[in-house]
C-alpha cells in the first residue's frame, strides 16, 4: 500500500431494480456518503433495464453529500470524442465528481489503450486561459491555445480539439483486472485499478493480485508517472468480515476496497446498509485503516481518491 495511510473505499451495486425508485437510490447514496464512501460504481452487467450512466451520474451529483457514481461502459460503444465530450459534460455538471469506468479492457486492451489516449489528449486540447471572450473583436478563445489533436491510429482516426466547454481537469478513469496487459495499461492510462476477488473467496487470487500490484507501481514508474497515481481497489462482497478484508487489502498492497452491495431493496438492502455503516466501517476506523468520515459532496473525485 502506497501514498496515504488511510484506506479508500467506496461501493458497486446496479440500479435496474430502482428503475421507477429514484427514493431508493438517493437514500443509498446518502447512507454510503454519510459512512465516507467516496464512489459508487455501477456495474452494468446487472439483470433488467439498465439506466443511462452519464444521466445517472448527473442525477447523483444532486444528491447532497453523494458519493461520485460512475456508471460501467464498454468503449467499443462509445468513440472517444463522444466520451470525452460526455466527460467534460459532466465533469463540469458534478463539480468534478465524475469519471468513467471502462469495462471491457481484458477484451482487446490495445484499442482500449488507444481509446483512452485519445480521450485524454482531447481533455487537453484547451489549454487553461484559453477562453477569452473578448467583446471587442469577437473572439471566444485565443485559437493558439485550442489545439487539433490530429489522431490517426491502428482503431480511430480524430482531429479535434472538443467543440464544447473547455475542461477544467482530466477524468477519473476506473479499469478492472488483474491481467498483465490490463495492469499495463492502467499504468498508462488509468487512476483507479480494480482486483475482484469473485465467489470463491477474498483470499483466493491473493497471490496473482499481489504480483499485479507490483507490476502497476512498475509499470507507474516506467510510464513517468507517480507511484501513488492509480489506486488500487479490491473489490469484495458486502458481509465481509472485518478481519478477512484488513487482510485481502493489506496482502495484496491495495489502497482501499469496494464492497458489491446486494441487488435488493427494502429491509434486506437496510441490513446489508445499516451491516457497512453502523459495523464494518466503524470497526475499520477502530483499526485506523479508515479515518473518521468526510463529506464527498465538497470535493472532487480526486481530491477523495488523494490524487490532488
Amino acid at each position: 500500500m502506497t501514498g496515504s495511510a488511510r484506506w479508500r473505499w467506496g461501493a458497486v451495486t446496479t440500479f435496474p431494480r430502482w428503475a421507477a425508485d429514484g427514493d431508493a437510490a438517493v437514500e443509498l447514496l446518502r447512507r454510503l456518503g454519510r459512512a465516507g464512501a467516496g464512489l459508487v460504481l455501477v456495474d452494468p452487467a446487472g439483470e433488467g433495464p439498465q439506466l443511462e450512466g452519464s444521466a445517472l451520474a448527473a442525477f447523483a451529483s444532486a444528491v447532497p453529500a453523494a458519493p461520485a457514481v460512475l456508471a460501467g461502459t464498454r468503449s467499443a460503444e462509445v468513440p472517444p470524442y463522444l466520451l470525452a465530450r460526455e466527460l467534460v459534460t459532466l465533469d463540469h455538471l458534478t463539480h468534478g465528481r465524475s469519471g468513467w469506468w471502462c469495462t471491457d479492457t481484458a477484451a482487446d486492451p490495445g484499442r482500449v489503450d488507444e481509446h483512452l489516449d485519445v480521450v485524454a489528449r482531447l481533455c487537453a486540447s484547451w489549454e487553461p486561459g484559453a477562453v477569452v471572450r473578448d467583446r471587442v473583436s469577437g473572439a471566444y478563445a485565443d485559437h493558439r491555445k485550442v489545439h487539433p489533436v490530429d489522431h490517426a491510429g491502428t482503431h480511430y482516426r480524430v482531429r479535434g480539439p472538443l467543440n464544447t466547454v473547455p475542461p477544467r481537469r482530466q477524468p477519473v478513469v476506473v479499469l478492472d483486472g488483474a491481467a498483465p496487459e490490463v495492469v499495463d495499461v492502467a499504468a498508462r492510462r488509468a487512476d483507479v485499478l480494480v482486483l475482484a476477488t469473485g465467489d470463491d473467496g477474498v483470499h483466493a487470487a491473493r497471490d496473482r493480485h499481489a504480483d499485479a500490484v507490483a507490476r502497476l507501481r512498475a509499470g507507474l514508474v516506467a510510464a513517468g508517472r507517480a507511484v501513488t497515481a492509480c489506486t488500487v481497489l479490491v473489490r469484495v462482497p458486502a458481509g465481509t468480515r472485518p478481519a478477512d478484508l484488513l487482510a485481502a487489502v493489506r496482502d495484496r498492497g491495495a489502497d482501499g476496497f469496494l464492497l458489491d452491495l446486494p441487488l435488493v431493496t427494502g429491509p434486506a438492502l437496510d441490513r446489508a446498509l445499516a451491516d457497512v455503516t453502523a459495523g464494518l466501517v466503524p470497526d475499520l476506523v477502530r483499526a485506523g485503516v479508515l479515518g473518521p468520515a468526510r463529506n464527498p459532496g465538497t470535493t472532487t473525485l480526486r481530491e477523495h481518491l488523494e490524487m490532488d
